[in-house]
């Protein structure tokens, strides 16, 4: 059964949400957040930036962090 994008998207905020209260940026949680909830373990600037609607230099930031 596919996931549901807009459930992920929703999970991904909200754990996010939680490491930058914790004291991360919260673009680089949004990106990591997102890693782990991807099925392959891994994607590229590009769908990071497609899947965060997030540009390409908030990317590249938060993945340097």
């Amino acid at each position: 059964m596919p996931r549901d994008p807009q459930a992920v998207s929703r999970f991904v905020e909200r754990f996010a949400q939680v490491m930058v209260d914790a004291g991360m940026p919260r673009i680089a949680s949004r990106i990591f957040i997102q890693l782990v909830a991807t099925d392959t373990g891994s994607l590229t600037a590009a769908d990071l930036a497609e899947r965060l609607q997030a540009s390409p230099a908030a990317i590249s930031g938060g993945v340097r962090y």
